[in-house]
C-alpha cells in the first residue's frame, strides 16, 4: 500500500504563496513541443510543459492537476484573469497568464479544447519555433501565417480562501457581491461596485445572470422570434389562399 506521505505528494495541489519566478525565456517553445491545428485558416501553436519553467514538485503531481495551485498567486509578471468566488462560500478563483497574454474563454477556444483545458493565448504573424521568438517565419499547414497564428501556454489555475489571505504576497484583491474580476494585475485598485455581479449599475451587472438564462437571451430568443415571423407568414399567406377560394 502506498504510504501517506507519498498519496498526499501525488494528490495534493502545489501551494505558492509568494510570487514564482520562472527562469529567463518561459514559457519555453522548441521545435518537440510545436503542436498544430488549424480551424479556419487559423492555427494554434501550443507549448509542451518544460519542467523547468515549472515549480519544484509540479512532476510529483497527478497530471490533470498539475496546473492547478492552492493557495497560490499567480507567478511574477503574470496577469489575473477571471478573478471570481468559487463554488465554496470562502473559496476565490483565478487563472494567470503571462504578459502579453489573454486568457481563452470563449473566443478560439475549440482550437486548443481538445489539447488543453484551460490556455492563454496572443496572436503573432512570425513564430521561430526552436526559441518561441516572433523573428522567423514558421510554416503551418492549412494556415496563413501572415497574422493567423496563436501561440497558446497553459494557464494556471489558482484558488484561495479568505483564510489563506493574510500569508499570500501579493494579497488578492477583496472579492465581495459575486464580483467577476475580468483582469487584474498587483497593485491596481479595484473601484467600488465595479465588478460586481450583484449589483444592476455594475459592469458585470448582465452576468448576474446564470449562464443558462446568458445563453437563451442570446441564442434562444432570437430562434423563437425567427419562428414567430415564420409562422406568422405562414398563416398569412395560407388566409389569403383561403380566401381565394372561398370567392
Amino acid at each position: 500500500p502506498m504510504s501517506p506521505s507519498v498519496a498526499a505528494t501525488v494528490t495534493a495541489l502545489l501551494a505558492l504563496t509568494t510570487p514564482f519566478v520562472a527562469p529567463p525565456g518561459c514559457p519555453s517553445f522548441t521545435t518537440t513541443s510545436v503542436d498544430t491545428s488549424s480551424i479556419d485558416g487559423v492555427a494554434a501553436v501550443l507549448v509542451a510543459d518544460d519542467p523547468s519553467c515549472l515549480p519544484n514538485g509540479w512532476a510529483d503531481v497527478v497530471p490533470e492537476s498539475r496546473m492547478s495551485f492552492n493557495p497560490a498567486v499567480c507567478p511574477r509578471g503574470w496577469v489575473y484573469h477571471s478573478i471570481a468566488d468559487g463554488d465554496e462560500t470562502d473559496k476565490f478563483t483565478a487563472f494567470c497568464c503571462d504578459s502579453g497574454y489573454d486568457y481563452l474563454s470563449f473566443e478560439h477556444r475549440e482550437l486548443i479544447q481538445d489539447k488543453i483545458t484551460n490556455g492563454c493565448g496572443r496572436w503573432t504573424s512570425q513564430l521561430r519555433s526552436d526559441s518561441g521568438s516572433d523573428a522567423a517565419t514558421i510554416t503551418i499547414t492549412g494556415a496563413d501565417a501572415a497574422g493567423s497564428t496563436l501561440l497558446v501556454h497553459n494557464a494556471w489555475a489558482i484558488t484561495w480562501s479568505a483564510a489563506d489571505i493574510p500569508n499570500l504576497t501579493p494579497q488578492p484583491p477583496p472579492i465581495t457581491n459575486r464580483m467577476l474580476v475580468p483582469t487584474w494585475t498587483p497593485g491596481e485598485v479595484i473601484p467600488d461596485g465595479k465588478y460586481d455581479r450583484a449589483s444592476p449599475s455594475g459592469d458585470n451587472r448582465n452576468n448576474f445572470l446564470s449562464v443558462g438564462a446568458q445563453w437563451f437571451l442570446m441564442v434562444g430568443m432570437p430562434i423563437i422570434g425567427a419562428l414567430l415571423i415564420g409562422a406568422c407568414v405562414f398563416l398569412c399567406v395560407r388566409n389569403r389562399k383561403n380566401k381565394k377560394r372561398a370567392r
